[in-house]
C-alpha cells in the first residue's frame, strides 16, 4: 500500500445546480450546497448548525446591521447571530414558479432581497471552515492509525469548479 485517500467526490461545490428528471421533465429539483446545506438544515442546537452561526458571526464581524444589509427582510436580526440557529435553510425553494424564475433570471433570486452570488460568496466563506475541519480531523485520525503511509487527500469530482476547486485544495493542503 502506498497511500490513503481521504474521501471520495464529496460536494464541496457552492454552485446552485438546477435538474429535470427524464421520467418528469417537468419537475424541477435542485441541489444548494451539499455540505454547506447539510449544516446548515440541522435542528438548532446541531454542532454544524452552531459552527455555520460562528462562520456568519466572523465574517460579519459580530455586527447584525451588516448581516440585515444583506438579507433583511427575509432572515433579518433582531439582536444577535445565535438567532441563525432556529432559522430554516436559506434560501428555500419550495416554488416551482420561484425555481422557473430562478432558470430565466439566474443572477438574482426573485422574491429575495438577495443575490446568488451574496449567498454563494457566504457559502464558500461557510465551506472553507467545513473543509478546514474535515481535513484536520481526518489527517489526525489517519496518522494516528498509521503514521508510514502516504496522505492523497480526497479524488474530487470533476463537476467541482474553481474557485471551489481551488478553496477546498487549499484547506487540503498540509
Amino acid at each position: 500500500m502506498i497511500g490513503y485517500n481521504l474521501g471520495n467526490d464529496a460536494d464541496w461545490s457552492t454552485e446552485m445546480d438546477l435538474t429535470t428528471s427524464l421520467a418528469e421533465p417537468e419537475v424541477i429539483q435542485y441541489k444548494r450546497n451539499g455540505w454547506v446545506r447539510m449544516m446548515i438544515s440541522r435542528e438548532s442546537d446541531a454542532p454544524g448548525k452552531l459552527a455555520f452561526v460562528e462562520a456568519m458571526r466572523e465574517k460579519f464581524g459580530n455586527d447584525t446591521n451588516a448581516w440585515n444589509a444583506r438579507y433583511a427582510p427575509k432572515w433579518e436580526l433582531d439582536a444577535s447571530f445565535d438567532e441563525l440557529a432556529a432559522m430554516g435553510v436559506f434560501p428555500e425553494f419550495n416554488d416551482r414558479a420561484l425555481l422557473e424564475d430562478y432558470i430565466k433570471h439566474p443572477g438574482a433570486l426573485p422574491d429575495y432581497d438577495l443575490g446568488a452570488d451574496l449567498w454563494q460568496e457566504d457559502s464558500r466563506f461557510f465551506l472553507a471552515a467545513i473543509a478546514d475541519k474535515f481535513y484536520s480531523v481526518m489527517v489526525e485520525a489517519t496518522r494516528y492509525f498509521d503514521s508510514q503511509h502516504l496522505i492523497f487527500s480526497d479524488r474530487y469530482t470533476a463537476a467541482l469548479k474553481p474557485p471551489d476547486l481551488q478553496m477546498v485544495t487549499e484547506e487540503a493542503a498540509p
